[in-house]
């Protein structure tokens, strides 16, 4: 529960942007909603908020971001929780020079529906800006991290049996932005975290959101969210990706 809370008021107090011009060290972001919910021989209904945001200066840059992700479906008056997750990640980079920087970061999941009690993740590395343009930046990074995944209950990931698995290797990874035109805009963002002790579990997380403009903070947006996880205790599946679509509110100017 206690948790739950954290990431809730994450969620809410993120301001950054993803996309912010310039780099006058003013927070800038956007805070979404997704809402789907249908009813017959049975009901679902599924809600998504998430929140992103950037702070950029001439020597540095932080950008965070967190979502949660429930859901339920009701047949015959019994309902099943489908979905119960949330997440919180936050990174800091440091100019090294106009096209370099170092940076580490510090991501937080948890998901109730698969009995993970929490993945924590850490990494440092380097970054190059291979493309910084004002309507398109490219980046690539490298370096090491380190995940850690919780269980509620005593698992058994290949010849490793408790409620805790730990993997150190290296962290890869690319983001890019998009400005389609003055109403369009798209981000993606791919973190690959394969291990090389503990477990030696390889982590993919892909997330893109393509955001269409209806005012000057009101966005319609359709994302995806992908994670892959290459070493789940048995039952739980290794790949868990979600479709969304609904609307975003843009704070700062």
């Amino acid at each position: 529960m206690k948790k739950q809370v954290l990431f809730t008021l994450l969620a809410t107090a993120l301001v950054g942007s993803a996309f912010a011009d310039g780099a006058d060290g003013q927070w800038r972001g956007n805070l979404g909603a997704s809402f789907s919910a249908n009813s017959g021989t049975s009901k679902n209904e599924a809600l998504l908020l998430n929140a992103d945001g950037a702070r950029t200066t001439a020597d540095d840059k932080i950008s965070a971001g967190a979502y949660i992700n429930q859901g339920k479906s009701t047949i015959a008056g019994t309902s099943t929780t489908t979905a119960n997750k949330a997440g919180a990640r936050a990174q800091y980079d440091y100019n090294l020079s106009s096209q370099m920087y170092g940076y580490g970061k510090l991501a937080f999941d948890t998901d109730r529906v698969n009995s993970l009690d929490l993945r924590s993740q850490l990494g440092a590395g380097v970054g190059y800006h291979v493309i910084k343009a004002p309507d398109m930046t490219f980046d690539v990074m490298g370096g090491v991290g380190a995940v850690k995944n919780t269980y509620t209950q005593v698992e058994t990931i290949g010849s490793t049996t408790g409620t805790s698995f730990n993997s150190v290797g290296l962290e890869l990874g690319e983001e890019s932005t998009h400005k389609i035109s003055d109403t369009v805009s798209f981000k993606q963002r791919l973190d690959f975290a394969p291990g090389l002790t503990g477990i030696k579990s390889d982590l993919v997380k892909f997330n893109a959101q393509l955001n269409v403009s209806m005012s000057k903070t009101l966005s319609l947006n359709v994302g995806v969210m992908d994670t892959y996880n290459s070493k789940t205790p048995v039952g739980i599946a290794k790949n868990d990706l979600g479709i969304f679509t609904g609307l975003s509110l843009k704070l700062g100017s």
